[in-house]
């Protein structure tokens, strides 16, 4: 008969003092209770007492014990125990200890994404609303299986954001960050929602966005990560996925990790997204950007919404958004040529007024006389020396000359004529010169 451990002892209560999620301290708990099982101790206390030559023998051999299961997971196995030891302030060689880990050599497995296909396949394979959602959810956030449950997420974690929504994972903590869903995966989330309500259940923020089926044991309890890997494991056997196993443990695709990595090689391949925001949709911690770098969510969204039409599963809604698109930016444009047109059309409109005005001030000049421009000076006019060969070009007589000089005299500035702008050539400007002669 398994015995019962009391957890009232001091040993235990300073181990679980710990700062750290509910479900991350479940772990620790599990291996302590595993390695505690391996030394036949009788408890947490008894355990506290050893000597450090004793602890240092009995981790020893279980890391032994360990590598002849072939146990993967050993340095995991060992942070209960280790942990335990710490906070009870035992002496044991850690760096010895570390050093009999066997050495991971081996090629890792789930380094390969799922595909548009394998999840096209899995959706095929069945009709329940919530696998749908669980699929959609991941292909959209990547998230890891672990986000699930640490907190359970809630309705109240889903807002809105233009046709999407976002996602708050980890709420509560400092590992916290937000995650988006796309129009495809909303769409599937609504179908969800209204199954449950067609069902009896009323929605409010504190519902589980998964809950477990109705039960005689539990009704609308959340739905644990563990139980998300389980359904998926089945699913992708019931689809025929095809998975290459790389050990006795592993296979290149991981049953929930390729998802993530799906999700990952989308954004990162996409050199208009903002690398290190990736990284905070991703929930990583990336060196000090991890504390310094703190985006908003809508910072966050500007740069998921590039990848959208990469993570749609579905290739007609794919396309459909594709259209939409580049509707908006054909909207955008011609909103753009429209406002364009309409300066175009001020700034014609202003150079016409100041040309009527620059031609009447010319037509008195070359008509006038030098008294008439004398008057138009003295109330404040202004006239400009480039353009007046312009200006004056309709005018253009035998007097053109003489009007010129004039006017240099009046101004005391000296005017250089531009024959191109006038439409003659030079040899023609040097008539008059010749023609009329200096003043």
């Amino acid at each position: 008969m398994k015995q019962k451990l009391e957890t009232s002892q001091r040993s235990y209560q300073i181990f679980v003092s710990v700062t750290m999620s509910d479900k991350t301290r479940a772990g620790y708990i599990r291996d302590l209770n595993k390695f505690l099982a391996f030394t036949k101790v009788a408890d947490y206390d008894t355990l506290a007492k050893l000597g450090v030559d004793t602890i240092q023998e009995f981790l020893e051999d279980y890391i032994a014990e360990l590598k002849r299961r072939n146990i993967s997971s050993i340095r995991t196995r060992l942070a209960g125990p280790e942990l335990f030891f710490d906070m009870n302030k035992k002496l044991y060689y850690k760096k010895i200890l570390h050093r009999l880990l066997p050495k991971n050599d081996n090629v890792m497995g789930g380094n390969t994404a799922y595909t548009n296909e394998d999840i096209t396949k899995m959706l095929s394979s069945t009709f329940k609303p919530r696998t749908k959602a669980i699929i959609h959810l991941l292909a959209s956030t990547g998230i890891r299986p672990g986000a699930f449950d640490d907190p359970p997420l809630q309705m109240k974690h889903l807002q809105k954001i233009e046709d999407c929504q976002s996602i708050k994972i980890y709420d509560g903590s400092k590992e916290s960050y937000f995650a988006f869903l796309t129009p495809e995966c909303v769409e599937v989330f609504n179908d969800y929602f209204e199954s449950r309500k067609l069902n009896g259940e009323k929605l409010t923020p504190e519902s589980y966005v998964f809950h477990t089926y109705n039960t005689k044991t539990k009704l609308n309890e959340y739905l644990s990560s563990g139980g998300v890997t389980g359904i998926l494991k089945k699913l992708i056997k019931k689809a025929g996925i095809s998975r290459i196993r790389i050990n006795h443990k592993t296979y290149d695709k991981a049953i929930a990790y390729g998802f993530r990595k799906r999700f990952n090689t989308i954004l990162k391949l996409n050199n208009e997204i903002n690398s290190n925001i990736v990284e905070k949709i991703l929930g990583h911690r990336n060196g000090l950007d991890g504390h310094y770098f703190t985006p908003t969510r809508e910072e966050c969204f500007k740069e998921f919404k590039k990848a959208i039409t990469d993570l749609i599963i579905d290739p007609t809604k794919r396309q459909e958004v594709e259209i939409e698109s580049q509707q908006k930016k054909i909207t955008q444009l011609s909103q753009r040529d429209d406002t364009i047109q309409e300066l175009a059309k001020q700034v014609e409109e202003i150079k016409n007024q100041q040309f009527e005005a620059q031609k009447t001030i010319a037509h008195a000049i070359v008509e006038g006389t030098v008294a008439d421009l004398e008057e138009y000076m003295a109330r404040g006019g202004k006239f400009p020396d480039s353009e007046l060969a312009v200006v004056i070009k309709s005018e253009l007589d035998d007097r053109l000359y003489e009007q010129l000089k004039k006017l240099e005299k009046a101004t005391g500035k000296k005017y250089k004529v531009d024959t191109k702008k006038i439409g003659i050539s030079k040899e023609t400007w040097k008539e008059y010169e010749e023609k009329l002669g200096e003043d």
